[in-house]
This record gives C-alpha cells, structure tokens and sequence, in this order.
C-alpha cells in the first residue's frame, strides 16, 4: 500500500488496470472523488457509492477502509491483506462448488434417461412384458401417464435448481 498513501495506491491499481478490468473505472472515479473534496462526507459518500457499484461484502470493506484511510489517514494495510485473504478462500470455495456442481449436472442430465431407459428393457427382459406393451402402458394409460409426466417435470425441476445453484454469484 505504497507507504501508506491511499492516493497513490489508487493511482497505482488504476494504472495497472489489466488486473482490475471490472474495478478499474470505478476506481479512477473514487479517485477522483477523493482527491476532489477535502470533505470526510463527502469521501464517505464517494467511498459508499463505490461499495454499492461493486454490491459485495468485500467491496463495503474495501470502501471503507479506503475512506478510513483517505479521511483520517489510517493504516490499512493489514486490512487489505485480510480481504485478500478471504478473497483467495472465496475463489477456492467457488472451484470446489463449480466441480461439485458440474458433477451433479451431468450426472442428473445422463443417468436419469439411461436409467429410464435400462429400467424399461429391464421390465422387458425380467417380466416377460413386450416393449410396446410396456410403451402403451406408460404412455397410453392414466396411471403410466401420469407417473410419466411427474418423471420428466422431476427431471426438469432438477435441472432447473442445479442451473440455479451452479449460476450463483460468489460474493467476491
């Protein structure tokens, strides 16, 4: 945190703007902000409205302790060194559940119509039923119907809340 200078520091992440792509306007302008205004409210306010653009929990911190150190001078580079700390644990916690997830999702998109589809030669084979008995059972009666339509709408909702669990935004 060059030497405790949080100018600097902002001058130096905003000029090394590859790393910061989706930060990095945000950044120049909370810089700007800061440097504008002599006024701690005002700093406070800039600092707010950068943790409302970036709407994360790391994003409030790092807000406000660089209001902390634009307004009164603080020291935060341990408090820096802490959110990156978190950030790391969060990204890691993030790999884990996208290859979680992403086993989950194949196993749900392939298992359940190869298991459909092994249960029906297996009805076949073990009960002595011909397929298309089977098939006119299951599609053209009310009972097979209906455990049918609740087999596929199980399906759907399935991979439905996966995509949903999976396409979660990691606070970081």
């Amino acid at each position: 945190i060059s030497e405790r200078n949080i100018y600097q520091t902002l001058e130096r992440l905003v000029e090394e703007g590859k790393k910061t792509r989706v930060t990095n306007k945000l950044l120049f302008r909370l810089l700007l902000e800061l440097r504008d205004t002599g006024n701690p409210e005002r700093m406070r306010k800039a600092a707010e409205e950068f943790a409302y653009a970036l709407g994360t929990n790391w994003g409030r911190m790092l807000s406000y302790n660089i209001y902390l150190a634009a307004a009164k001078g603080s020291d935060i580079s341990v408090a820096a060194e802490d959110i990156l700390i978190q950030l790391r644990d969060a990204r890691n916690l993030e790999e884990e559940r996208k290859r979680m997830n992403s086993e989950s999702f194949r196993m749900t998109t392939f298992m359940v119509p190869i298991t459909y589809v092994l249960t029906v030669f297996m009805a076949s084979a073990c009960l002595d039923i011909r397929i298309g008995t089977f098939l006119y059972n299951q599609i053209c009666t009310a009972e097979g119907l209906l455990f049918l339509l609740l087999i596929i709408f199980l399906f759907i909702l399935n991979q439905t809340v996966l995509s949903l669990v999976s396409n979660q935004k990691f606070d970081y």
